[in-house]
């Protein structure tokens, strides 16, 4: 540690004037004069010069200076530095000389300086030449970038090109779930559905109608031919009128018992005749004018089965759906989106404040 051989002169204060009788002592107003001194005023005078060279010499110790009343230019030396450091920052030299230090000093030629006004640094800062950077952003220097106050590098914006591209895509499902549905399915012109109508088990279907009715209509009678043996009671004579009519006729009669003839009975005669009915018979049958008939009943069942079919359009049309589609547990879907890119451009400045940038050239 740095040492001084400063004392304080009359440490005991034993015999010294109090600071009311220095301040109203005549040698002190007006110095010595022949005669008697007064020892308590001197006493005075010495102590206050020893406590100032103490306190001075105390300083610069500290400051790392050694000092001694034997040198006074090392003295010197160390109250310039120590004492020129501690007002205004300016750094003596070996010697101790203070050279004054200007603000343009701190900014050499090659350095930035940046402020929020928009004033020359040279009025500023007391001088120099100043060159004004504007819209740049500070980089550091490294290999391959060239530091010479002029080359610049980057731009405020990027121009970059996207490919037109895709993205194919899994749509994952959270277990079963339904889809909700409606609308109006647009028609693309005449045309037809086919389809299938599944059953829902064994079953049957009902029906009933009428037949439609053709109009009156007759059937002809056609021929006929009826042979065999026919019998007639009662009759006596030939001439008798006969009793049969329609299609049967009477093929042959006697008075006499012929073949086939007897008598009984007290002289009555019972005949009997063959005949032979073979005829053509003229006419229709009649009609019973226009008509229909009723009729219905039930399909038999024959198991779940489905019917197919085609439903025909009778030109454009549209259909309306709503309703919920059935959930079939859960599943996924997949896809590919649209394909989409072109060139963009965009900012690539980060987050920042402006200031006003200079350079130092000269």
């Amino acid at each position: 540690m740095a040492e001084h051989n400063f004392q304080i002169f009359d440490e005991s204060m034993t015999s010294i004037d109090t600071d009311a009788e220095y301040l109203a002592e005549g040698q002190r107003l007006n110095g010595v004069t022949p005669g008697l001194a007064s020892p308590k005023m001197h006493n005075k005078l010495y102590r206050q010069c020893s406590v100032m060279a103490y306190a001075i010499a105390s300083v610069l110790a500290a400051r790392g200076f050694d000092v001694s009343d034997g040198d006074s230019g090392g003295l010197v030396n160390a109250i310039q530095r120590a004492f020129a450091f501690s007002v205004n920052g300016n750094v003596p030299n070996d010697s101790g000389a203070i050279t004054a230090v200007r603000p343009i000093d701190a900014w050499p030629v090659g350095s930035l300086f940046m402020t929020f006004s928009n004033t020359n640094p040279a009025t500023l800062l007391g001088g120099g030449t100043w060159v004004q950077i504007k819209g740049r952003y500070i980089l550091a220097a490294d290999t391959g970038y060239t530091v010479d106050g002029s080359t610049t590098y980057g731009a405020m914006t990027k121009n970059v090109p996207l490919v037109s591209h895709t993205h194919t895509f899994t749509a994952a499902s959270n277990g079963a779930h339904t889809h909700t549905v409606s609308g109006t399915a647009a028609s693309n012109g005449a045309h037809t559905h086919t389809l299938d109508i599944n059953s829902n088990g064994a079953h049957t279907h009902s029906y009933s109608g009428n037949t439609g009715g053709a109009g009156s209509h007759s059937h002809t009678r056609g021929t006929m031919n009826i042979t065999g043996n026919f019998s007639g009671v009662g009759q006596k004579y030939a001439d008798d009128s006969a009793t049969v009519n329609g299609a049967f006729y009477i093929k042959n009669t006697a008075d006499e018992p012929q073949q086939g003839v007897h008598v009984s009975n007290g002289g009555e005669r019972d005949d009997w005749f063959g005949f032979d009915a073979s005829k053509s018979w003229s006419g229709a049958t009649s009609s019973a004018s226009n008509h229909t008939h009723s009729f219905s009943g039930t399909t038999g069942s024959n198991g779940a089965h489905t019917h197919s079919g085609t439903a025909n359009s009778n030109g454009a049309h549209t259909h309306t759906v709503s309703g919920t589609a059935a959930s079939n547990g859960a599943h996924t879907h997949t896809g590919t989106t649209g394909s989409a890119g072109t060139s963009a451009s965009f900012d690539v400045r980060p987050a920042s404040i402006a200031v006003y940038m200079w350079r130092r050239t000269a």
